[in-house]
């Protein structure tokens, strides 16, 4: 328009289309040549094109599963309102609050509190730094900035949103462990201790009662360790059913082998899931040097298909890949993600 340039009636038509569908509209125009002088034509639009941003294929089911987890979403986002509303639409956001600033988010997180929410926020940028410390817990997603990741509470040592309920699942389950744990831990003593005084409880049956009740604890916390061996699907599914708590989640700003070595699965390997029995291949990552590193060369590794589990430890510098099927990823695919991430791998 700022050429003199104006969209005839289908070409505004368009336009008004696409911004609904929360697009940025740019085109192609073509000026007059000035040596033509005053008879040549006004400027002209030749074509139009439509920019979105695209959002993550996961992010509708992880927003489907906080909501089965009796959560209350919302994007805080500085893009403007058309767009925002648009991507809240498509991953199926309840809230938006858009076009913010940084001090702004921060306005609106603490808007919730005041409302009597638990504010958890999502972000993996500069700007969310702030709003990540106001909320009651900051979730940092691993591949974000350094200044997002110290801000937080949490490390999503991934990209995945997905993991984002899973880490709610796990916090439920953590806290109702603990409750558990003193409720036994209480009971034995209550019972056990007028007993012992009124000299109805012989000293060794008292013994006996406090190592079950420790063995009772500890075994009743290492029950969580089944949370790991389990899909984040199979994890919302069965907790669709509890009481909602009075609780906003936030997502992120935009909700926002040549020479391969094959080995066995060692136990205990665990990278946001358990090693299973299929098999796996290593790479050395002479570039990896620290948890931002791992997180970042992990999340670049899940883009590829076939890809069940990734380790990556900045220890000794190897990432292992475990995948499904028959045929290992080659180094030329692997370095394909990894390259561009500014971590090369090269044979184990």
């Amino acid at each position: 328009r700022e050429s003199g340039a104006h969209p005839d009636a289908a070409q505004e038509e368009t336009i008004r289309a696409w911004r609904a569908d929360g697009m940025t509209i740019v085109g192609t125009a073509v000026l007059p040549d000035e040596a033509d002088g005053a008879a040549s034509p006004a400027p002209r639009i030749l074509a139009l094109y439509a920019l979105a941003d695209a959002i993550k294929a996961d992010a509708r089911e992880a927003v489907a599963a906080l909501h089965r987890l009796g959560l209350r979403t919302a994007m805080l986002t500085g893009d403007a309102e058309s767009a925002a509303q648009a991507i809240a639409r498509s991953a199926g956001i309840d809230d938006v609050f858009a076009e913010l600033l940084p001090e702004q988010k921060i306005d609106a997180v603490r808007t919730l509190q005041e409302r009597g929410h638990k504010v958890a926020m999502v972000g993996d940028g500069i700007n969310d730094a702030p709003a990540l410390k106001q909320s009651n817990v900051g979730i940092a997603i691993g591949t974000g900035t350094d200044i997002a990741i110290e801000s937080a509470d949490i490390t999503l040592m991934s990209s995945s949103l997905a993991m984002i309920p899973r880490a709610v699942e796990i916090s439920r389950r953590t806290f109702r462990k603990i409750r558990t744990n003193l409720f036994w831990a209480f009971f034995y003593n209550l019972v056990a201790i007028p007993l012992a005084v009124m000299g109805l409880l012989h000293p060794v049956i008292a013994e006996v009662a406090m190592a079950f009740s420790s063995i009772t604890v500890v075994g009743n916390s290492l029950h969580l360790r089944r949370i790991l061996r389990r899909q984040i699907g199979t994890d919302t599914h069965s907790t669709a059913t509890e009481t909602a708590p009075t609780a906003t989640e936030i997502p992120a700003q935009s909700v926002t082998a040549t020479n391969q070595t094959l080995t066995k699965p060692t136990e205990g390997d665990t990278q946001m899931g358990i090693f299973g029995s299929k098999q796996q291949v290593s790479y050395h990552i002479a570039d990896m040097n620290c948890g931002h590193c791992e997180a970042k060369v992990t999340a670049a590794l899940q883009e590829l298909s076939g890809i069940k589990k990734v380790k990556a430890t900045a220890d000794d510098k190897t990432v292992k890949i475990e995948f499904t099927g028959d045929t290992a990823p080659d180094l030329a695919t692997v370095n394909s993600v990894l390259e561009p991430a500014g971590y090369p791998a090269t044979p184990a």
